[in-house]
């Protein structure tokens, strides 16, 4: 029952009625206060998990494997995953009973084009809800399979560009992007009067996660604007050369 529910309220009213009827007026005050109570939301919120971590994040060819410290007020915990050199979204959560998971669809395995996954924990329970995220933990690696021993890079779910790195620069920066499928791409960068400065990438490339870098050499200091074309995607940044 809440403050809208005439029988909650017919109760409470009933009880004013009657205290004041026989004469105990001075209690009302106490009857509107115990039924307020009831139209407070439990206000408990669960804490968020604590001492979130990768045990390995050092360990290259191996899982990132994640331990935090057990949780009485938890049912269960959610696990978010999201690719930050490429700005994709968080990944729908992975469900985990214990306090302790290894991602097996990542490999801290470094080539050279690695990215930046981050993670973040939440406890969830049937009585308090959701508690607040801890610490987002990071790892540099890659999404590999691992097929007859040896590791081979695996599709990205969606189209991306990343922001390059480094911002601002002096003379050389990358720029990496990922393509869930096969597409015509045309990458190309502009000057903020919108005068294109550079073709860094203008033709068909395959499905996976790509690099490439840009040689200011010649430019001048300022902002430039690099935009990607891959099929119907389109993606716009920002990046700044200093000299």
């Amino acid at each position: 029952m809440h403050d809208s529910d005439p029988s909650f309220l017919d109760v409470r009213d009933k009880m004013i009625v009657s205290a004041n009827s026989l004469g105990y007026s001075q209690y009302v005050d106490d009857i509107r206060d115990n039924f307020a109570l009831h139209l407070i939301p439990n206000l408990h919120n669960i804490a968020k998990p604590e001492n979130f971590v990768c045990t390995n994040s050092t360990s290259v060819g191996s899982n990132p494997h994640f331990q935090w410290d057990s949780h009485p007020e938890a049912d269960y915990f959610l696990l978010y995953r999201r690719n930050a050199t490429y700005g994709t979204a968080w990944e729908s959560p992975i469900t985990v009973t214990g306090n302790e998971y290894t991602d097996t669809e990542v490999w801290i395995y470094p080539l050279g084009d690695e990215n930046d996954y981050v993670y973040r924990l939440h406890a969830h329970s049937s009585t308090y809800g959701t508690s607040d995220s801890t610490a987002h933990v990071h790892v540099i690696g890659q999404q590999f399979e691992k097929n007859a021993g040896e590791f081979t890079k695996s599709i990205p779910k969606e189209f991306g560009l990343s922001a390059n790195y480094p911002n601002p620069f002096n003379p050389v920066t990358t720029i990496k992007y990922q393509l869930p499928k096969a597409s015509h791409v045309a990458l190309k960068i502009y000057n903020i009067l919108g005068q294109e400065v550079a073709k860094l990438v203008h033709t068909n490339m395959p499905a996976g996660f790509h690099s490439v870098k840009w040689d200011a050499f010649k430019a001048a200091s300022g902002t430039y604007i690099y935009r990607i074309t891959a099929g119907d995607f389109t993606a716009v940044k920002k990046m700044v050369v200093i000299k």
